[in-house]
């Protein structure tokens, strides 16, 4: 497979390992289960071999979290993960050089990185804010490593955060989203959801379930709770059967719904829908 000059994208998460014990440094065997450092890592090392036991490993050099590069084509299906850093503690000074590092490596491998991706952590934030002069959540800065400075290299948020964090909005008590003098309200959801429930026969929204409406502070990080809220299946069945006062709750979802099929495919094609068009069937609906 020819991997030069590809267009690629560098995504970064950092996933918190069930035991803090999970990854060490075996002094026996010489095995690197685990370490913690986003930098010059000889010293701890060191320090490490020469404990004279396990119980003397002081807890700072004890990772209790992962952090991932990955690399992932735009217009291919090439991707993988690209370095995986143990750690712990992570803040967004510490993750500046071996950012800038992997994409320096990638770009002289002949890999146009365009920008990255990542949800909404603080020491994500953070990192992007060291990019601003006034330390400002910018979207895009200069790539160090093209001579030209006709490539920028751009920040995107995660689509499914993004997802997420839309819905918890939509359904917080303690926020009223309107639109054109038009409620867009949790309460039409949960109305629709009520009604098809206690009537007899086929259920309007099938996929919809008791957790989907109430969230608990698990439920909240599922990103599929979120994406079967924000459908299309919903926002037909609010445009149907929610109302005038529901059309604009109806638009809404209907907005993220299509927002998310455009950042959820990999190339122009995955978002073509295979079924017959579902405004079809409620024409059918209307006319009955």
């Amino acid at each position: 497979m020819n991997v030069k000059k590809e267009t690629e994208m560098l995504s970064f998460c950092l996933t918190k390992c069930i035991s803090e014990k999970i990854w060490r440094f075996d002094k026996n065997t010489g095995e690197l289960i685990g370490f913690t450092s986003l930098g010059d890592i000889s010293n701890q090392l060191e320090s490490v071999v020469n404990s004279p036991n396990d119980s003397d490993l002081p807890p700072e050099l004890l990772s209790n979290s992962m952090m991932t590069f990955m690399v992932k084509g735009l217009f291919s299906r090439l991707e993988f993960p690209y370095v995986y850093f143990p750690s712990r503690n992570v803040t967004g000074y510490l993750l500046f050089g071996p950012f800038w590092e992997a994409i320096g490596r990638l770009e002289r491998n002949e890999f146009h990185v365009l920008g990255s991706t990542s949800d909404g952590a603080s020491i994500n934030r953070r990192l992007i804010r060291l990019h601003s002069e006034r330390r400002y959540l910018i979207h895009k800065t200069l790539n160090p490593y093209v001579t030209d400075n006709t490539r920028c290299f751009f920040f995107f948020s995660d689509p499914p955060h993004l997802l997420k964090t839309v819905r918890n909005c939509w359904a917080s008590p303690t926020r009223n989203l309107w639109k054109d003098g038009k409620e867009i309200s949790w309460d039409h959801l949960k109305d629709i959801y009520s009604r098809s429930r206690s009537e007899s026969g086929l259920i309007l929204l099938p996929r919809l379930k008791y957790e989907h409406l109430n969230l608990t502070n698990f439920s909240k990080m599922r990103v599929d709770l979120a994406a079967n809220v924000l459908s299309e299946s919903v926002s037909k069945a609010l445009t149907l059967y929610g109302g005038e006062a529901a059309q604009e709750t109806a638009h809404f979802v209907d907005i993220f719904d299509k927002f998310f099929d455009c950042l959820n495919v990999g190339n122009f094609t995955d978002g073509k829908r295979q079924k017959e068009d579902i405004s079809k069937s409620i024409l059918f609906w209307k006319r009955l």
